[in-house]
């Protein structure tokens, strides 16, 4: 369903609804708690997304391949699933205090990404930030449990990871 007053907004709704090509913004709806697989993947010109604090898990592959993508607020979100934000320009992303879990390969390739804090995590899954070559600073809070493998293999710029306080 699109905006009336602009062919560029997107609400989504979703279920089975995958974005239209073409989509410049997107609003999840509220009643949206769950963003399934594949929604968004390859939406060119996707450059934001207004997430209300109600969704709690971000399926495989929702936004993969969204190279306009430039920022995301994950505040609610509890998990954040196998390649879901893989390919993305994603320079800002702010994770809530409810994350518990990101997948595989969540945000590999986001080469834009510098400095995360991730202050509730409790599992980093293998190659979850890999080859994200811009990334320098990395804060975890001190429910950490466990970081996967390879999680930031590739990451020439990365110089500090730190435990939260």
């Amino acid at each position: 369903m699109a905006d009336a007053g602009d062919n560029n907004t997107f609400v989504y709704m979703g279920g089975d609804q995958r974005v239209p090509d073409g989509v410049v913004h997107v609003i999840i709806h509220p009643s949206v708690k769950i963003i399934l697989r594949i929604a968004f993947d390859y939406r060119q010109n996707l450059v934001s997304v207004e997430m209300h604090d109600g969704v709690e898990i971000i399926e495989i592959k929702a936004f993969a391949n969204c190279e306009s993508l430039r920022g995301i607020k994950l505040i609610g979100v509890r998990k954040v699933r196998n390649y879901a934000f893989s390919e993305c320009a994603l320079s800002d992303v702010e994770f809530g205090n409810e994350l518990e879990t990101i997948g595989v390969c969540a945000f590999q390739k986001c080469n834009s990404l510098k400095s995360i804090k991730i202050p509730s995590v409790r599992t980093v899954s293998k190659g979850a930030f890999h080859y994200c070559e811009q990334l320098t600073d990395v804060e975890f809070g001190s429910n950490l449990e466990g970081i996967g493998s390879y999680s930031f293999h590739n990451c020439p710029n990365l110089r500090l990871i730190l435990p939260s306080h």
